[in-house]
C-alpha cells in the first residue's frame, strides 16, 4: 500500500505552493485530496476498530494522541520563533503573529477555533495551515457520531455535499469551498463512500490488473499531478510555444476557482484508490523496504505540513544573508523541515504509538498488547490522510 507516498507528495505540493509562488490551485487541491483520504480512513477505522460500546471514547482519545503531541511541539517551536523576531516572522507569513484575544490564544491550542464560521480563518495562527485541521476535526466527529459507516447515511451525506458544492460553484464562493466547514464536506463524503465499496473494488481491480497495480498507481498519480499543475503547464505552453508574454498567460488563465477545486476530486480519489491497492509483488527485502519507506513517507506528511512556515521564519533568522524570497533560503527551509519532522516522528510519534495501540485495542495500562496493528489501523497514520 503506497498511500504514504501520496500523502507525502501532497504535503510537498502544499510546501511548493507556499514557498515558490505557483498558481492559486495546487495547494488547495492537495488539501482537498487529503480530505478524501481522511474521509476514507476515518470511516474505515470507526467501523473496524471502534464499533464497540466504548468505541467513541477510544476513538476520541486516539485522535487526541495522534494530533496534539506533534501539533503542540510545532506551535511551541513557532511561538519561540515569533518571540525572537515578531516582525520577521510576520514578514514570512502574516499569520505568524501573536493572537489578539483570549479566544485566539485558545484556538492555537484547541485548533477548532482556527476556522471561523461561516467561511473565514483566524488571522493569527502559529501553524498557518492548521485551519484545515479544524475542518478535519469537525468531520471526524461527524463520521464517528452520525455516519458510522452506515451506507444510507453516507450516500445522503454525499448528496448533501454535492448540493453544497454546486451552490458554491454557481454563487462563485471560492472561499467557502476551501475555508469553511461545509464547503469541503463533499470530499470527506466521497472518501466515506469509497470505503463502502473499497474491498470489492480492490479485489476486482487487482484481478483485472494482474500484478500491474504499481503501474496503475503511477499512472493515476501522474494524471492527478497534471490536473494539479494544469495552470503552470498551460502557462509554460503559452509563453514558450506560443511566444506570448507572461502577463498574457496570467490574464487568460482562470486563477482560484471553486469549479477547478471540486473538479479535482475524481482525480484525487482515483490516485488515492490506486495507491491503496498497489503493493510490493513479493515479500523480499526490497518489497519490505518499499513498504517501510511508504510508512515513513506517510508519517512525514503531518509534521512537514504544519512546520514549514515557522521553519522558513527560523531559517530566515538563521541565514539573514539570503532574502526571504531567495530560493536557496526556501530550499534550506524544506531540508530543515524534513529533519525537524523526522526528529518529531522518532522522539514523539513512535513512542506515542504504543499508547495508541492500547487505546485501539482497549488494553489497560500494564497489560501487553496482544497483536500488532491491523492493516486499516496502520493506514491511519496522519490526520491529513493538511492545508
Amino acid at each position: 500500500m503506497y498511500q504514504g507516498f501520496l500523502r507525502l507528495l501532497l504535503s510537498f505540493i502544499v510546501v511548493v505552493y507556499h514557498f515558490f509562488k505557483t498558481s492559486p490551485m495546487p495547494g488547495p487541491i492537495a488539501v482537498m485530496a487529503f480530505f478524501i483520504g481522511s474521509g476514507f480512513l476515518i470511516s474505515r477505522v470507526v467501523v473496524k476498530t471502534y464499533s464497540t460500546s466504548d468505541g467513541l471514547r477510544r476513538f476520541a482519545v486516539n485522535r487526541i494522541l495522534r494530533l496534539w503531541p506533534t501539533y503542540l511541539i510545532i506551535i511551541f517551536f513557532s511561538a519561540a520563533v515569533i518571540s525572537i523576531d515578531p516582525a520577521g516572522a510576520s514578514r514570512v507569513n502574516a499569520a505568524l503573529s501573536w493572537p489578539q484575544s483570549f479566544a485566539g490564544w485558545a484556538a492555537q491550542f484547541f485548533i477548532v477555533g482556527l476556522t471561523l464560521f461561516p467561511m473565514d480563518i483566524y488571522p493569527h495562527r502559529f501553524a498557518p495551515p492548521a485551519f484545515s485541521l479544524a475542518i478535519e476535526l469537525f468531520h471526524y466527529a461527524l463520521i464517528a457520531i452520525v455516519i458510522r459507516g452506515n451506507a444510507m447515511r453516507t450516500y445522503i451525506w454525499l448528496i448533501i455535499g454535492c448540493i453544497i458544492a454546486a451552490y458554491i460553484i454557481v454563487a462563485g464562493l471560492y472561499g467557502a469551498a476551501y475555508y469553511s466547514y461545509f464547503g469541503p464536506t463533499v470530499a470527506f463524503a466521497v472518501g466515506a463512500a469509497l470505503n463502502l465499496v473499497y474491498d470489492d473494488w480492490r479485489d476486482k481491480t487487482r484481478n483485472w490488473l494482474a500484478g500491474k497495480e504499481s503501474l496503475f498507481a503511477a499512472a493515476a498519480v501522474s494524471v492527478f499531478l497534471i490536473y494539479v499543475f494544469a495552470q503552470e503547464i498551460a502557462a509554460v505552453f503559452i509563453i514558450l510555444v506560443l511566444g506570448k508574454p507572461s502577463s498574457f498567460a496570467g490574464d487568460i488563465l482562470p486563477g482560484a476557482n471553486a469549479l477547478i477545486l471540486y473538479g479535482s476530486i475524481p482525480f484525487a480519489c482515483l490516485a488515492f484508490f490506486a495507491c491503496m491497492i498497489a503493493r510490493p509483488r513479493d515479500s523480499s527485502a526490497y518489497g519490505r523496504f518499499i513498504s517501510r519507506l511508504s510508512d515513513i513517507s506517510g508519517d512525514l506528511s503531518y509534521p512537514l505540513f504544519l512546520v514549514h512556515w515557522p521553519m522558513l521564519a527560523f531559517t530566515a533568522k538563521l541565514a539573514p544573508w539570503w532574502g526571504v524570497y531567495d530560493w536557496r533560503l526556501r530550499l534550506l527551509a524544506i531540508v530543515l523541515s524534513i529533519v525537524f519532522s523526522l526528529a518529531v516522528i522518532y522522539s514523539i510519534e513512535k513512542p506515542m504509538e504504543k499508547i495508541r495501540n492500547r487505546v485501539r485495542q482497549g488494553t489497560p495500562a500494564g497489560q501487553p498488547v496482544l497483536s500488532s496493528q491491523r492493516p486499516e489501523q496502520a493506514m491511519l497514520k496522519s490526520p491529513q490522510s493538511g492545508v
